[in-house]
């Protein structure tokens, strides 16, 4: 794939639309701080970018996840749905961390005072001898609970992993079988947990209909 190919911009708009171009191709994540002062986008090029809202300029750049693993699994075919290894991002309430989860099956927390990376875990590729392989390992989606001690990541099609957002720490899992996980929120008191998705997709056949789920489960 040509990343090349692809172009994106970056507009940061009140009344007036004021565009930032960039040519590393399309953006697979986004989060803006609670605070409104930062916003962090994830790029084709597996990098991260932060933006200083108030000062309406590109302030950082992560490359944790555009490191050598990243491209030892594009090698395996182990990235996202179209060829490249795709980041989501999220704040942490107190906009003082930036958690990415990328599809090169790594989860990193970032200080975004200083930019340094405060941990990183590697997930271990699971179910290597089924159509899975590497899939059930790659990560969709992180989200800070509301309180910024815990974090929620969609590991593979079913399974969602509580974190201790501080330092990693595994904490439980989640697992369903019937759906494929698409969506996670917490609850305002952190006590819960909604997950969404839906039955039958990646399998579905023509003339047949997908069925969406939405749980909610007691942490």
């Amino acid at each position: 794939m040509n990343k090349g190919a692809f172009q994106s911009s970056i507009r940061i708009s009140d009344v007036k639309r004021t565009p930032w171009t960039h040519h590393h191709g399309s953006i697979s994540g986004l989060a803006l701080s609670f605070d409104g002062k930062l916003a962090a986008v994830a790029l084709q090029d597996d990098t991260i970018q932060m933006w200083d809202l108030c000062r309406q300029q590109l302030d950082a750049k992560l490359l944790g996840h555009s490191d050598a693993e990243s491209y030892n699994l594009v090698d395996k075919g182990l990235t996202g749905w179209d060829g490249w290894v795709q980041v989501r991002v999220d704040f942490s309430p107190d906009a003082r961390l930036l958690a990415t989860g990328s599809t090169n099956s790594t989860i990193r927390m970032w200080n975004t005072l200083n930019r340094e990376e405060v941990w990183k875990v590697r997930l271990d590729e699971r179910c290597a001898d089924t159509a899975l392989a590497g899939y059930e390992s790659r990560v969709f989606g992180v989200r800070f609970s509301p309180d910024g001690e815990l974090l929620a990541t969609i590991v593979g099609p079913h399974t969602v992993t509580i974190r201790n957002a501080r330092n990693g720490e595994r904490k439980r899992d989640l697992t369903v079988s019937d759906y494929y996980i698409e969506s996670i929120a917490f609850a305002p008191n952190c006590k819960t947990l909604a997950i969404a998705g839906g039955i039958g997709l990646g399998k579905i056949k023509p003339g047949e209909q997908t069925f969406g789920v939405v749980e909610l489960w007691t942490l």
